[in-house]
């Protein structure tokens, strides 16, 4: 079996929104962050964040905040699909953070990794984001899959894997097929995955030609197939570490008797295992040609599964948010066994004109983000000017400040996936008008 891999321990928000962003968004926003900097000093995420309504109103800073609203797109939509999972901690526990966390609470730190609601004061630190195949439930949603599903889902669409695979050539021709249909990289047209294939290997079959030059140089692989390799190895190792580990047991035929078994555990730290993608079987690799020992594999719980019991959400209790809050964490963690203390300190009660205040501004603030997103959606590439949107939104929404409007905006562009809506300057004008 290939080396082990240190633990996984997450990324920041920080990290993971680099990681996860579009290659030309993250350019972009790298142009317009300089390009700031060179008249107006250093700024960062988390300057851009919390910007002020008057630095909205400039259209220099209006710039930066709609390349890093396209930036954050990425993780955005990864969330919004689990194809990664985040945690944070909150009250001495661990609980689970959603895209619409990330909404609700606008005192994002990025680098501190960490969020705020802005009317409670609620606060959720240490927040790690994860591939779906390191989070710590991986098993969990990996069950009732087909072994070939569960690889296309961990490795192939992996969004880290897959925004690093469009930095690289041909990705829309010669490799199209391994990312489209799980074809293993190289010259030859085949579907069987080799389980001990390093980062270096992986990367050369993507340069690999046909005929080789014994008198010249092997062809180099680019560092971006380099970083695509290393992630997809990384995920397909921790697939396998999976099941070596007993958290997940894959059954199927076994070749030789036609009978119905499970695969131990510790076959999946043999040497020489190949995966079939298409069919979800499994082949001795060290035989040629290779030979299914195992055919038609499908996910089930293994007897190692409880260990992730006490790390996924079931520890927690669902509570709906106080009326005056608004929008809050969904989870809030209890003790250990589910029991609440008998006492509790009384929280101090706010005043009636307060809780008032706090209650219409989260609710103007949702229902304009709500109405963005259906306008963006139905008119994704005909974009509306601010102050066109912002005349709107006053006349629904009288008590609804700039602040909380331009926050809604950027929050829709994100949520629709809108991007056109980002760009700065006034919209173009409708070219549908034939000249006379």
């Amino acid at each position: 079996m290939a080396a082990v891999s240190p633990p996984f321990v997450g990324w920041t928000l920080a990290e993971a929104l680099e990681r996860l962003a579009e290659p030309k968004s993250w350019n972009a926003w790298l142009d317009a962050k300089t390009a700031w900097e060179k008249t107006h000093g250093p700024i960062t995420e988390d300057d851009v964040e919390s910007s002020t309504a008057q630095r909205f109103a400039d259209a220099e800073w209006q710039n930066v905040t709609s390349a890093f609203a396209t930036v954050k797109v990425g993780l955005w939509q990864a969330l919004r699909d689990e194809n990664v999972m985040a945690t944070g901690q909150m009250e001495g526990g661990v609980i689970p953070v959603t895209q619409r966390d990330l909404h609700s609470f606008t005192r994002v730190r990025w680098h501190e990794s960490s969020i705020e609601h802005p009317a409670t004061g609620d606060r959720l630190t240490s927040i790690r984001v994860y591939p779906v195949v390191h989070s710590v439930d991986a098993a969990s949603r990996l069950v009732g899959l087909g072994l070939a599903e569960a690889f296309f889902k961990c490795v192939l669409q992996d969004p880290e894997a897959r925004v690093l695979a469009k930095e690289i050539p041909g990705r829309e021709t010669e490799h199209a097929s391994v990312f489209d249909e799980g074809r293993y990289p190289g010259p030859y047209v085949e579907y069987n995955w080799d389980l001990d294939v390093t980062p270096s290997e992986l990367a050369y079959q993507f340069v690999k030609d046909v005929i080789i030059d014994l008198d010249g140089p092997l062809p180099k692989a680019s560092i971006e197939i380099v970083r695509l390799c290393e992630v997809i190895v990384d995920r397909l190792q921790a697939l396998r570490a999976l099941l070596a580990s007993g958290k997940l047991v894959a059954s199927g035929t076994h070749a030789a008797t036609g009978n119905l078994v499970a695969v131990d555990q510790f076959q999946w730290k043999r040497r020489g295992m190949l995966i079939d993608v298409q069919n979800s079987d499994v082949l001795d690799g060290q035989k040629y040609p290779p030979t299914p020992r195992w055919t038609g594999l499908a996910l089930q719980a293994g007897p190692m599964m409880r260990t992730d019991a006490n790390m996924v959400p079931a520890r927690f209790t669902q509570v709906e948010p106080p009326a005056s809050a608004g929008p809050g964490f969904h989870l809030k963690p209890t003790g250990p066994d589910d029991v609440r203390p008998p006492t509790a300190e009384t929280p101090k009660r706010k005043s009636r004109k307060g809780i008032a205040r706090v209650e219409a501004s989260a609710k103007d603030l949702t229902e304009c983000r709500e109405w963005l997103i259906e306008l963006m959606r139905a008119k994704r590439d005909e974009r509306i000017s601010i102050k066109t949107l912002w005349k709107e939104a006053r006349a629904r929404w009288p008590e609804l400040s700039n602040h909380a409007f331009l926050k809604a905006r950027t929050d829709a562009i994100e949520e629709s996936g809108a991007t056109a809506w980002a760009a700065g300057g006034a919209p173009k004008k409708s070219q549908n008008r034939q000249s006379r």
